[in-house]
């Protein structure tokens, strides 16, 4: 199966934003419009993925990382492929991954355009639960760098989001984390 519009395609007469929307749409996945990174920058995303989390250190796998709106499709279609594959194969892990989500804590997404992405049970900032127990300085490395993002229209529902990374970003005041 084709990953994505044809490579016979030249440089210079790349694909326009209309035909990956197009494209994307006919893989259903409405919520993609940029089109695919390329195979350096996905192993690269890959290997920050499997970074560990520390919390008393202030390391997660993406922290300090520019990310842009390509990567995080790619990611959130990745994750979506992992937790079918694992749904398929009867494991836990996929029931624990679900749980919580994209991992992006510490990640720099200061403008990247967010709008109308699956981002259900985000992780750009402490649980509640891990809040609890951090330190203003922890919390604060957790946080991903959301401003001037535009998340509006992005499906929140069970993020857990730092409110001080979501001061600047384009958030309808009507949209709920719930």
């Amino acid at each position: 199966m084709q990953e994505y519009p044809s490579s016979s395609m030249s440089s210079s007469n790349p694909p326009d934003a209309e035909m990956w929307q197009a494209y994307w749409r006919e893989q259903g996945r409405p919520w993609r419009s940029e089109p695919i990174i390329d195979e350096e920058r996905q192993q690269r995303l890959l290997s920050y993925a499997q970074g560990d989390v520390d919390i008393e250190r202030g390391r997660y796998p993406f922290k300090g990382v520019r990310l842009s709106r390509a990567d995080i499709e790619w990611l959130l279609a990745m994750q979506e492929q992992r937790s079918a594959q694992e749904r398929a194969g009867g494991g836990t892990r996929g029931k624990q991954q679900k749980s919580f989500g994209l991992d992006v804590r510490g990640a720099d997404l200061s403008g990247v355009n967010l709008r109308d992405l699956p981002l259900m049970r985000l992780h750009a900032g402490l649980s509640l639960e891990e809040g609890r127990h951090a330190t203003t300085e922890q919390s604060r490395q957790a946080s991903a760098n959301l401003t001037k993002a535009d998340v509006s229209q992005a499906q929140l529902q069970g993020a857990q989001l730092s409110w001080a990374t979501l001061d600047e970003a384009v958030l309808p005041a009507k949209q709920s984390l719930a």
